[in-house]
């Protein structure tokens, strides 16, 4: 009995001290992410200046961290595509199409329009041309009137790739 008294006494000590080292792990964690937003925001400042090699050393330093996996999916899914970004710029076509891969593996709902374009630009250039002619559908499918913008011998292209695949005829129809 007299040991249940001293651990019931003592619950409530141990309680607090666990909220305030889960309050610490915590701050840590949102310092950690705050870095690697800091790291983020330079990369894309690069991005914007042109400077596609600073782009991708900033990108692929943020995936290399230790603390990478405390982000959300979609700030990886961001980082993915901006890191591919910086490799298609530099034709490096198979690093910014693994990339691309993981992006939307990371977060398949988050993929925009920039992914779509991007990986179908990356897929052409690398002729996997199944993914080239999804990417154009998707967009087409995502706001018809975009069409409008594309680059018509580019489309011609896709679809004439298209008639390699085993299932091109329908790809090309859709």
């Amino acid at each position: 009995a007299g040991l249940a008294a001293i651990l019931l006494a003592s619950a409530p000590a141990a309680y607090a001290m666990s909220k305030s080292s889960a309050a610490k792990l915590e701050a840590v964690q949102a310092t950690k992410q705050a870095r690697l937003r800091v790291l983020f925001q330079q990369g894309l400042a690069k991005l914007d200046e042109k400077n596609y090699e600073a782009a991708e050393i900033e990108f692929s330093f943020i995936i290399a961290d230790a603390d990478y996996p405390l982000v959300s999916a979609e700030q990886r899914y961001a980082t993915y595509s901006l890191l591919a970004k910086a490799q298609s710029e530099r034709d490096k076509y198979d690093e910014a199409y693994a990339n691309l891969m993981l992006a939307a593996n990371v977060a398949p709902d988050a993929r925009s329009n920039f992914y779509w374009y991007l990986l179908w630009d990356v897929s052409t250039r690398l002729k996997k041309y199944g993914d080239a002619i999804d990417a154009m559908t998707t967009l087409t499918i995502a706001d018809p009137k975009n069409t409008n913008y594309y680059y018509m011998p580019y489309v011609a292209q896709t679809i004439r790739n298209a008639q390699t695949l085993p299932d091109g005829k329908e790809r090309r129809e859709r």
